[in-house]
C-alpha cells in the first residue's frame, strides 16, 4: 500500500528560503471520482529554494512508485550539500563583503560547478541507501528466501527525479536527473522567446539508448522511464532480481545528472520554468504530434499577454492542461472496464527579474518569487511512453541508420563553425 500526499511549502525548507515569497496553488481533480486501491501510488512533487547575495538555488523534485521518502530525503539534503560545499564556501570567501548585491561573482570555473553538482547528486543518492533504507535492506535479507514483506519492497522500489537551477553571480546552471524539463523565457525586443535548457533521461533518447545498450541490454525499452533517478533500489543495487534487467553488466539506472551551463544571464532573462514529467506526458496525450516546448510557449505567452498576476499565469496554464487531459481520460473511462486515474502535475515558475514581476503584478509590491503550481491526482501507470520505437528497433536497417547518424554527428563535430554563446 502506498497512498501518499506530499505537498511542500516554505516551512519544510524555511532555513533556505528567507529572501522570497513562495506561493503554492492547487487545482483539484474534479471529474475523476476514483478511490485509490492498495497498490496504487499518486505522483507527488515538492520543491526547495535558497537565495542570498551570492547564490540562488531552485529545485523541483518528483517522486514515483512510493517515492515519498526519497523526495523528502532529496529536499532536506540536496540544498544543504550545495550551500555548505567547499567550492561554494571558497567562492564566497573571495567576494567583496561590503558589496550587498555583487554585479558578478568571480573566482570559479564552470567545470568546478559541474563537478560539484555531479558529486553532490551521487552523495545524496548514496546517503539515501545507507541511512534511510539500510535497515530495510537488512530486514529484507533476513528473510533468507522466505516470503518477502511486500511493504518493505514498496519502500525499496521508490524513486524520485530532481531538476535544479543554481545561479552563482550571473551564471546559470541546470542539473537534471530524470525526465522533468526546464524552459528559459527571455524577452527580446517586446517579444517573449522560450528556450529549452535540459536533457531528458528516457529510453527513447539517443544518448540513453547508447548507454543502456553498452550495458548488454540490446532493447533499451526494457529499462522503464526515467532512466536516471534517485533511489529505485530494484533498478540499481537490486537489479539482478529484475528479470528484464538482470543481464546488464552494471546498474541500468544511474543518478548522474546532466549539467548545462554556465549560461551568462543578461537583462533579457525573464523566467525559468520547471515542468514535471506528468505534465509532459499529459501534453503528449492531448496533442500527440505537438512539440511540448512550443505548446507550453503558446499557452504561457497567451496568459502573460492577458496581464494576469504571476500566480495566475502558472495556474491557468496548468488548469488548461488538466481540463484538456481530463477530457481525454473521460473518453477512456467510457470505453474501459478498469478505472483510470490522473497523475498529479506540477510546475515551478521562477521569475529571474523584478521588472517582469512588476509588469505581471503591478498592484503589489515588486518582489522576486517562486510559484509552485500543482494539481492533485492519482497514478496507476496508465499513461504509456509517448514515443514508440518498436518498428525502428526491429527493422533490418536499424544498425545502418545508427551508423549514419554517428557519421553525421562526427562530421558536424569536426566541421561546425557555430557555437553557443554563453560568455560575455
Amino acid at each position: 500500500m502506498c497512498q501518499e500526499n506530499f505537498h511542500s511549502s516554505t516551512e519544510s525548507t524555511s532555513e533556505f528560503a528567507k529572501c522570497s515569497r513562495t506561493v503554492f496553488e492547487l487545482a483539484e481533480n474534479d471529474i475523476l471520482e476514483h478511490k485509490l486501491e492498495d497498490d496504487e501510488d499518486p505522483a507527488i512533487s515538492t520543491f526547495v529554494e535558497h537565495q542570498d547575495s551570492f547564490l540562488k538555488l531552485y529545485a523541483l523534485i518528483n517522486a514515483f512508485d512510493c517515492g515519498r521518502k526519497v523526495a523528502e530525503h532529496i529536499s532536506n539534503l540536496l540544498p544543504k550539500e550545495i550551500i555548505d560545499n567547499e567550492v561554494i564556501e571558497n567562492i564566497k570567501s573571495t567576494q567583496n563583503k561590503d558589496q550587498e548585491v555583487p554585479d558578478d561573482v568571480v573566482g570559479f570555473s564552470d567545470e568546478e560547478i559541474k563537478a560539484m553538482l555531479k558529486s553532490i547528486y551521487f552523495h545524496v543518492d548514496s546517503e539515501y541507501f545507507s541511512t534511510k533504507i539500510g535497515d530495510l535492506l537488512a530486514r529484507r535479507l533476513s528473510f533468507d528466501g522466505a516470503q518477502m514483506d511486500g511493504h518493505v519492497d514498496n519502500q525499496l522500489k521508490g524513486g524520485a527525479t530532481a531538476i535544479l537551477a543554481l545561479i552563482v553571480g550571473r551564471r546559470l546552471y541546470i542539473a537534471n536527473c530524470g525526465n522533468s524539463i526546464a524552459i528559459l523565457i527571455n524577452e527580446i525586443g517586446n517579444e517573449l522567446s522560450l528556450f529549452p535548457i535540459y536533457q531528458l533521461h528516457e529510453n527513447h533518447e539517443v544518448g540513453e539508448m547508447e548507454r543502456i545498450r553498452k550495458l548488454g541490454l540490446p532493447d533499451p525499452r526494457v529499462v522503464k522511464n526515467p532512466t536516471r533517478c534517485f533511489g529505485d533500489y530494484f533498478r540499481k543495487g537490486g537489479y539482478k532480481e529484475n528479470q528484464l534487467l538482470k543481464e546488464a553488466t552494471s546498474e541500468p539506472i544511474i543518478v548522474e545528472p546532466t549539467v548545462i551551463g554556465g549560461v551568462n544571464m543578461d537583462d533579457a532573462f525573464r523566467f525559468l520554468l520547471f515542468v514535471s514529467p506528468t505534465v509532459v506526458r499529459a501534453i503528449h496525450i492531448i496533442k500527440p504530434s505537438a512539440n511540448v516546448n512550443e505548446t507550453l510557449a503558446e499557452w504561457i505567452v497567451a496568459e502573460i499577454k492577458n496581464n494576469r498576476t504571476i500566480e495566475s499565469v502558472a495556474q491557468n496554464v496548468l488548469d488548461n492542461i488538466c481540463h484538456q487531459y481530463d477530457g481525454v481520460l473521460k473518453t477512456k473511462i467510457a470505453s474501459s472496464q478498469k478505472p483510470i486515474t490522473r497523475d498529479s502535475m506540477s510546475m515551478l515558475f521562477i521569475p529571474l527579474c523584478s521588472n517582469m514581476v512588476e509588469k505581471l503584478d503591478p498592484e503589489n509590491e515588486v518582489r522576486e518569487q517562486q510559484i509552485l503550481t500543482q494539481t492533485n491526482g492519482d497514478s496507476n501507470n496508465c499513461v504509456q511512453p509517448y514515443v514508440d520505437f518498436s518498428e525502428f528497433e526491429t527493422s533490418e536497417l536499424r544498425d545502418t541508420v545508427l551508423a549514419k547518424i554517428e557519421s553525421l554527428k562526427q562530421y558536424y563535430k569536426d566541421k561546425k563553425t557555430m557555437h553557443i554563446i554563453t560568455e560575455e
